[in-house]
């Protein structure tokens, strides 16, 4: 996801972009290969990646609007509070400074909206209207046919770090101004 996006951004910005994959973008043995990922701006009393995930979501609708798919389903999430000044409580505060939508929910409200939900332990629900799911391996694909779309080069090799550059399995070097390694579970093999 981390280097599929920064292709798109950087190609779609005119920077001249190589992006390499050991598999096809997406596949279900890179990090974000799944089906879906949770997309939600609730981050206890961390500013930085509240207003870090609504950024998010305002670049996901620009994807959405160049490749025409729906990658990111807004379906709401609802987190429960056992107390009343724990990580909910702090999420909230942050949202409401960052002028993000969210509701709170007294025990009784939150039972009507949720017919199903027990909540004789809850202190209140935190509930994000703009939360939801990601499409995780189409929103890879989607970023990586618009990086290509911009100009970016995709290619289907191994890479290793050499020096400044990257060199392929096949022994061919990757040399550019920046190398920006975004490999997910493989960055301790590659770096320690």
């Amino acid at each position: 996801m981390f280097g599929s996006s920064l292709a798109w951004w950087l190609a779609r910005g005119g920077w001249d972009v190589t992006l390499v994959d050991q598999f096809e973008p997406g596949d279900a043995r890179a990090t974000s290969g799944g089906e879906s990922r949770l997309i939600r701006c609730g981050h206890g009393d961390d500013a930085l990646y509240t207003a870090s995930a609504w950024r998010a979501r305002t670049l996901w609708r620009e994807l959405e609007a160049e490749c025409g798919a729906e990658l990111l389903v807004e379906c709401g999430l609802a987190w429960f509070a056992h107390d009343d000044d724990g990580w909910e409580r702090a999420s909230a505060r942050a949202l409401g400074a960052a002028a993000i939508p969210y509701e709170r929910l007294e025990p009784a409200a939150a039972a009507r909206r949720f017919p199903s939900l027990a909540v004789d332990d809850l202190a209140f629900v935190l509930f994000e209207p703009h939360a939801g799911v990601l499409r995780a391996q189409a929103a890879v694909r989607a970023l990586v046919a618009q990086a290509v779309a911009h100009g970016a080069r995709l290619m289907r090799a191994r890479a290793r770090p050499d020096g400044a550059r990257a060199l392929l399995g096949d022994g061919t070097p990757l040399e550019a101004d920046r190398v920006v390694w975004a490999c997910g579970g493989w960055l301790a093999t590659l770096f320690g």
